[in-house]
């Protein structure tokens, strides 16, 4: 896995791990994120991430219409909505047990210090 896949991984990781998100909202907080630290990211590469993090076990999609569904492996691209408005029949995404072991392993290659703030050693993968 090259050292921008595990960035934009992690990042998605790290967007998932305090509640159920859509597509919508993990767009936009991974922008937010990701441009703190001077790149930009496209919608591949966050569906990539998530994509990685179902089948790697590290994170789950659900159904939240109806109560809490979870969902076999991928949700369907019409399931999974648009990251550019929320819609009620979403696909959701959170972190499982598995994916929080590694959200809170030691990543020395996390961007920010323990104040949010870029770190002045760190610098962008290539790519």
């Amino acid at each position: 896995m090259t050292r921008r896949r595990e960035l934009v991984l992690r990042i998605v990781l790290n967007e998932i791990s305090d509640d159920y998100e859509n597509l919508h909202q993990i767009a936009k907080q991974v922008a937010m994120t990701i441009s703190g630290c001077g790149m930009t990211v496209p919608l591949e590469e966050i569906l990539q991430g998530l994509t990685d993090l179902v089948d790697a076990k590290l994170a789950k999609a659900y159904r939240l219409s109806n109560g809490v569904e979870a969902i076999d492996g991928m949700p369907s691209p019409e399931e999974i909505g648009s990251p550019d408005e929320p819609g009620v029949e979403d696909a959701f995404f959170w972190i499982t047990k598995e994916g929080m072991k590694l959200q809170l392993a030691d990543y020395p290659d996390w961007p920010f210090d323990d104040d949010n703030r870029l770190r002045a050693d760190w610098r962008p993968p290539d790519g």
